[in-house]
């Protein structure tokens, strides 16, 4: 597999090398520091327009077995690309000012002050926060910025965000997670931008206030995106919430809902993993394309653009591994297991067929050498689906009862 990985690469670089013309190659600058990137994002990074790429030198050379050196001679720009056993390295050399343009942080940051000066008197982004129902989409989000007085430079770049505001969209007051009292107040923002929440074809960053209990004997402070605030709230008020949390990442419901059906189905967490960055990867491609036929046009009005790397180092996107999805189905699975569990209590069965695994009981904890169980034994109804699957002492199944399996 890794050499797959490392043909694939070299061929990618070599298919950017036709139609380069010669120049004189400048001199190498000091290496700075590295940063480290999946396979797709490294082909994201050398996307760009043929006609736009006239003037450019690209360089190969050998270095070892494991090493290929890509110079580009565009000005104030050089990459270096690594092939390694495991990972890729990436490095962008920026002289640009990183103040010069607009990041997701300055955004985030300046709509959280104008949604601190608007809590006595609701204006214009209140007002569309309601109307949109906390969502500052990624189509809008550059007009957003520009009103917000930001410097709009890469708008290409913004990614959506969900403000999680219930008493301001829904007027729904939280409940602590830790007493369940109501006498909740604000207590400001919290320094970092929000939660980063991986969809399916991008992601978004979900933000919200940060809030304090008023109990004397609780005095909790916590996020307005809390999972137990949020099942708090009514039921049809938490289910309009977008995002799974975890310990530290999201992921979009759309795509929780799509691990059980596609997991039934045979798919391994590590190919969808590799679904969700085959899509980032096009919507990345989309965007960049966008970009530079808008550039293109500016050029024509002699108007002066940003260059292409600005727009690879900003875009800053995330898709996550394979374990991650297996975790993250796991959690889930058990946090509804209960309404699993009642599900199969409810469907019906005029005739029963019986079946009992030996595999699972042979890897299962023992005691004293002896197995805990005899077998799995599993209960379907007349159209193949499970009525009760539960562990069984004995390793025969003539003599069974839903009592003994403990009713599913």
């Amino acid at each position: 597999e890794r050499e797959r990985r490392r043909e694939r690469i070299c061929c990618h670089i070599m298919g950017r090398t036709q139609g380069a013309k010669d120049q004189v190659p400048r001199k190498r600058r000091k290496k700075s520091e590295l940063e480290r990137v999946s396979l797709a994002q490294v082909c994201k990074n050398f996307f760009s327009a043929p006609k736009e790429r006239k003037g450019s030198e690209i360089r190969i050379a050998q270095q070892g077995e494991n090493e290929v050196t890509i110079d580009d001679a565009e000005p104030e720009t050089e990459r270096e690309v690594r092939i390694e056993d495991a990972d890729i390295c990436f490095e962008v050399k920026d002289d640009e000012p990183e103040n010069s343009s607009l990041t997701m942080e300055k955004f985030i940051k300046a709509v959280k002050e104008q949604i601190s000066k608007e809590e006595k008197n609701p204006s214009w982004l209140t007002r569309y926060l309601v109307e949109s129902q906390g969502w500052i989409r990624q189509e809008q989000a550059h007009r957003i910025a520009a009103k917000l007085g930001q410097n709009v430079k890469e708008w290409e770049t913004l990614k959506a965000v969900y403000v999680w505001l219930p008493k301001e969209v829904y007027d729904q007051r939280l409940c602590c997670p830790t007493c369940g009292g109501e006498n909740i107040i604000g207590h400001g923002w919290h320094s970092h931008i929000g939660r980063r929440v991986v969809a399916l074809h991008d992601n978004y960053y979900l933000t919200g206030k940060r809030l304090k209990c008023q109990d004397q004997e609780c005095g909790r402070t916590f996020m307005s995106y809390d999972p137990q605030a949020v099942r708090s709230l009514p039921l049809d008020i938490s289910c309009m919430f977008p995002a799974y949390l975890t310990e530290k990442g999201a992921l979009d419901t759309q795509l929780v809902d799509m691990l059980r059906p596609l997991f039934d189905s045979g798919m391994r967490a590590e190919t969808f993993a590799r679904m969700i960055l085959e899509l980032h990867s096009k919507e990345f491609t989309r965007r960049a394309i966008r970009r530079e036929m808008r550039n293109r046009k500016l050029k024509a009005l002699k108007q002066k653009v940003a260059p292409f790397r600005s727009f690879v180092k900003e875009y800053h996107d995330f898709s996550p591994s394979g374990r991650y999805i297996s975790d993250v189905y796991c959690d889930f699975s058990e946090s509804i297991r209960k309404h699993l569990t009642a599900q199969i209590k409810c469907r019906e069965a005029k005739h029963v067929s019986i079946d009992g695994s030996y595999k699972e009981t042979r890897v299962l904890a023992r005691y004293n050498g002896e197995p805990l169980y005899g077998a799995l034994v599993s209960l379907t109804n007349e159209y193949g689906v499970y009525v009760v699957k539960g562990q069984r002492a004995a390793e025969s199944t003539d003599e069974t009862s839903s009592t003994e399996l403990g009713s599913g």
